[in-house]
């Protein structure tokens, strides 16, 4: 386990713990070492101390000094400091050290050297060799050659304290780690941790799904401000997830309705298609109708002149003169036939009154998943209020989508198209420009006559634009298309408006 995986109790125990050693580890050792400072500086003092009582006991005894007089005095010194370990006076023969008195049997050569070197060098020395420290006094006598006095002093009581003191801290400090951290457990228990588990227990049940996870409120400290500012997160959620839903269910509402409105779109345009594929398949029938009509015509009528003819002669029998008649009643019933035919051919639609501009926001629903797939741009641009125009809506919608799919199909691989409609006095126009690659001159003036194209063979009948022709003109409107400036090709469509529609412009079916 890392430690970044290791719980917040564990970790504040372990850092409590380790603060608490350090702090009290330094905190001992500071105390010893100031305790080891004291002792020496209050042994160093007593030393100090007997060694000047030794002087100035030595310094007032009248006369000479009497060897078994001053042991006597050096032993009742040393009996009164239990640190002294002895007491010698030296006096210099020449450069040797001599004893005058001690009270030890053999002093050792360094306290002999010690004394040497102070009766030579100074008024005071000392030495330490860890075990014992010694001090050097040097004296004046009255009447007498100078002297020093060595005090030996034993450093094994301090040594003692001092491992003692050391003893007692590898105890205590522990303990006083072990028992700080329990308690700081404890108190930590209660105004810590059970608070987190209580916070993330509701994180938990409140990431679970559970919309009423809210935190207890203890008290009105930190924690309690936490929890506060956790139920207020929570109920700032719950309202959130409320208007997400309640958005949610308008825009899938929304979104089921454009849906359906594309759907009707899809449906419209299939129509469209199927109707104008019907509409071409009948302009072909009426052009074929037309030409078999204009070459059946002229025969009929010859012959119709010739039975008139056989019809007036007055020698006629009645046999031959009912032949006759039976053929020309024949021949008015193929003529009949053919203008029939024509007639039904070119049947219009129902007449209603046109909103310019829905009209070509309708072709824009319509065709804008194909210029999207084609990577075609579509502006609009609808003056507002534009008057109504009157006419079938279904055949004018076929013939503006008719010149929006040959616009989209002149872009193969993009461009602008653009889509407007505007009054020009009393009649409305309406404009679909392209940025594709335009019509050739010569097949521009052609444009609009039966079985003529631009598409490749096999891509178009030819027919689409003249059928568009044709519904502009039932409508009592004009049809033109010339190059747009800087390339492709702009048709313009003018129509009157409702109410200035002259009856000689508008087809017999539409008065």
């Amino acid at each position: 386990m890392t430690a970044t995986s290791w719980s917040l109790r564990t970790r504040l125990v372990l850092g409590v713990s380790l603060v608490v050693a350090v702090v009290l580890g330094v905190e001992s050792l500071l105390e010893i070492r100031l305790f080891e400072k004291a002792a020496d500086r209050d042994l160093r003092e007593t030393g100090l101390v007997t060694a000047e009582a030794v002087v100035d006991d030595f310094e007032l005894r009248p006369g000479a000094p009497v060897e078994s007089e001053l042991d006597s005095g050096l032993h009742e010194f040393a009996r009164s400091v239990p640190q002294v370990r002895a007491i010698s006076i030296v006096r210099l023969d020449g450069d040797r050290a001599v004893i005058i008195a001690s009270t030890t049997s053999r002093e050792s050569d360094t306290a002999l050297a010690l004394a040497r070197r102070t009766l030579l060098e100074g008024e005071q020395g000392w030495q330490d060799d860890g075990a014992l420290s010694r001090l050097a006094l040097k004296t004046a006598p009255t009447g007498g050659p100078p002297a020093a006095v060595v005090v030996t002093m034993s450093l094994v009581s301090m040594s003692q304290l001092r491992t003692r003191g050391r003893i007692v801290s590898l105890w205590l400090v522990p303990i006083a780690i072990v028992v700080m951290t329990l308690m700081l457990d404890q108190l930590l228990r209660r105004q810590v941790y059970r608070p987190i588990a209580s916070l993330r227990d509701t994180m938990t049940r409140a990431g679970g799904g559970d919309r009423s996870a809210r935190a207890p409120i203890a008290r009105m400290d930190e924690m309690g401000a936490l929890a506060t500012g956790l139920n207020q997160m929570l109920d700032q959620l719950a309202d959130f997830n409320r208007a997400l839903e309640e958005r949610i269910f308008d825009v899938t509402g929304e979104l089921d309705r454009t849906h359906a409105e594309r759907i009707q779109d899809y449906q419209r345009m299939l129509e469209l298609r199927e109707a104008l594929a019907e509409a071409e398949r009948m302009a072909a029938v009426g052009q074929t109708t037309a030409s078999v009509a204009h070459q059946v015509g002229t025969p009929l009528n010859l012959i119709s002149g010739h039975v008139q003819v056989l019809l007036s002669k007055p020698d006629l029998t009645p046999d031959w003169e009912r032949r006759l008649r039976l053929v020309q009643e024949q021949i008015a019933r193929v003529a009949d036939s053919v203008r029939s035919l024509l007639e039904h051919s070119r049947r219009p639609g129902p007449a209603s009154a046109i909103d310019p501009g829905a009209l070509l926001e309708s072709i824009a629903d319509l065709i804008r998943p194909r210029l999207m797939a084609c990577g075609v741009r579509l502006e609009q641009n609808v003056d507002d209020d534009l008057p109504p125009i009157l006419g079938a809506r279904d055949e004018l919608e076929m013939a503006l989508l008719n010149l929006v799919s040959n616009a989209i199909d002149a872009m193969p691989t993009g461009g602008d198209l653009q889509l407007g409609a505007s009054l020009t006095g009393e009649a409305v126009r309406i404009t679909v420009q392209d940025s594709g690659l335009g019509i050739a001159p010569d097949l521009l003036p052609r444009i609009f006559e039966p079985f003529v194209t631009t598409k490749a063979p096999g891509r178009g009948t030819g027919l689409g634009l003249s059928i568009t022709r044709d519904v502009i003109a039932r409508l009592g409107g004009a049809i033109s298309a010339e190059p747009a400036e800087g390339g492709g090709t702009v048709f313009v469509i003018t129509l009157p408006a409702e109410g200035h529609v002259s009856a000689s412009n508008v087809d017999p079916a539409h008065r």
